[in-house]
């Protein structure tokens, strides 16, 4: 759970304000709040998933505004202080009143904002990323072919405060925001273009969308979607331009940053689509994410022949307040073949190269007999269940033979020992491993001890930041 009181308010600016320029507050003074309308009639989300075509970018959705809206301010009044709440009105009332919307819109249905694929607007994001020139010289570049699709029976109604115009089969509101009227939904944008070729969807998001991705979006309050074929290349251009930024500004630290940038970059290259959802329980706010690999991607093929397993992936944690958990079952039903593929290209990388070839073989095989033990990881963060410190840490490996396992880390953190040695980083190279067995007593029960030293931030740290360390890790 996620306990944050401006995480809704990203949500639902990111489709109710922010997409189109015809959305900004009135400069004349504070927002009043709108008159109270009734709840039109019910509009499923899949109604508006049938508007947005096949091929875009990404989208947002809110599922229900009032449904939304109401959890929404249920959630303020609970963190607010007795007597002193944190918002004026209702959010939904507030975000109308900011974004001067009249009468006419249905409070009983969904919002969207959608991207459409930028390059097939004249628009190449790739470019502008690494500084390149956006269109042709002294051309105006490019509107955002961004849609926003609110539910309403009359548009110019509804934008009675951007002075609509007609203009030709469109309406056009203040900032050259384009409208049109479809069905109980009114679709906006700044492109016309993009506005004009949405009219027609010959073939629905719907389509596209998996079925765990649409059961996705229908479970959460808001919901959001994205086509890595369209953003991947985006993110791997702003991580290169990234990196040569931080090399011209420090030539040493920059080679290393890029280096770890090149590592990220190979599993980014994998991945298809991200969905996003975040809904309220009764504890605070729940978000979810889910990934898909391209099927004929390393990542893909390796997730597509692992078997299911069953049970919880969180039942081995201690009972501790946490901030974060997460847990991994069923790694010793990953293919092996495939998981040497993955290794091979990791040790493929610049950061790598210092590594002799017997130690990348010794690698491998350490990481073929950790497979074969190893069957889950668990994972918590948060605050401690003693009385000392205040920050607490559970990690927890599931496995065939504790005994088995226990006996390869020696090993294995001499082969880590290698690694960062061969990364050719000054302070990592210091970093020792001290590993002794059975020294220590925990609960009656023999325990091996882990110490880790060369820390340089640790070496170099004072007196004073030693305490506050120490107060908070106990």
């Amino acid at each position: 759970m996620i306990r944050h009181r401006n995480i809704f308010v990203a949500a639902l600016a990111a489709v109710l304000v922010v997409a189109s320029p015809a959305m900004a507050q009135s400069a004349a003074g504070p927002a009043s709040a709108p008159a109270t309308q009734p709840l039109g009639p019910k509009v499923p989300a899949s109604a508006l998933l049938a508007r947005i075509p096949a091929g875009c970018m990404g989208f947002v959705i809110v599922n229900n505004i009032n449904d939304l809206g109401t959890k929404v301010d249920a959630f303020i009044k609970s963190i607010s202080p007795e007597g002193q709440p944190m918002l004026p009105m209702s959010v939904v009332q507030l975000l109308q009143a900011q974004a001067e919307l009249g009468q006419g819109l249905n409070l009983n249905a969904p919002v969207a904002a959608v991207m459409l694929d930028p390059k097939q607007y004249g628009l190449d994001l790739e470019t502008m990323i690494g500084d390149g020139p956006v269109g042709e010289d002294g051309a105006e570049p490019p509107k955002v072919p961004v849609l926003l699709i609110l539910p309403t029976n009359d548009v110019s109604k509804l934008m009675a405060a951007h002075n609509p115009v007609k203009d030709g089969l469109y309406i056009k509101t203040n900032g050259s925001v384009y409208w049109q009227q479809r069905g109980n939904f009114a679709v906006g944008s700044p492109n016309k273009k993009a506005l004009a070729n949405s009219a027609v969807v010959t073939k629905s998001i719907l389509k596209q969308l998996s079925p765990a991705d649409r059961a996705m979006v229908a479970r959460n309050d808001v919901a959001a979607w994205v086509d890595f074929k369209i953003v991947g290349p985006l993110a791997l251009a702003g991580m290169d331009k990234f990196s040569a930024m931080m090399a011209k500004q420090d030539p040493i630290g920059g080679g290393q940053f890029k280096q770890v940038m090149d590592m990220y970059k190979e599993p980014l290259k994998q991945i298809q689509d991200l969905g996003l959802g975040l809904r309220f329980a009764k504890t605070g706010i729940l978000v979810e994410s889910r990934l898909s690999f391209l099927p004929d991607s390393l990542i893909g093929k390796a997730l597509a022949m692992a078997k299911p397993v069953k049970g919880s992936p969180l039942n081995r944690l201690p009972n501790m307040p946490y901030a974060i958990a997460m847990g991994f079952r069923g790694l010793e039903t990953m293919p092996m073949d495939l998981n040497m593929q993955m290794l091979d290209k990791l040790f493929a990388a610049d950061m790598f190269k210092g590594l002799s070839a017997e130690d990348k073989v010794k690698w491998k095989a350490m990481a073929e007999k950790m497979q074969g033990q190893a069957t889950g990881v668990q994972l918590a963060i948060g605050g401690t269940a003693g009385n000392e410190g205040v920050l607490g840490l559970a990690y927890v490996i599931e496995c065939k033979s504790a005994a088995a396992l226990r006996g390869m880390l020696p090993e294995y953190l001499k082969l880590v020992s290698k690694l960062y040695k061969a990364m050719g980083d000054e302070n990592l190279a210091k970093v020792e491993f001290k590993y002794a067995k059975g020294v220590e007593t925990v609960g009656g029960t023999q325990v091996d001890v882990l110490s880790i030293g060369g820390i340089a931030v640790l070496d170099d740290m004072g007196e004073d930041d030693r305490a506050k360390l120490k107060a908070v890790l106990g």
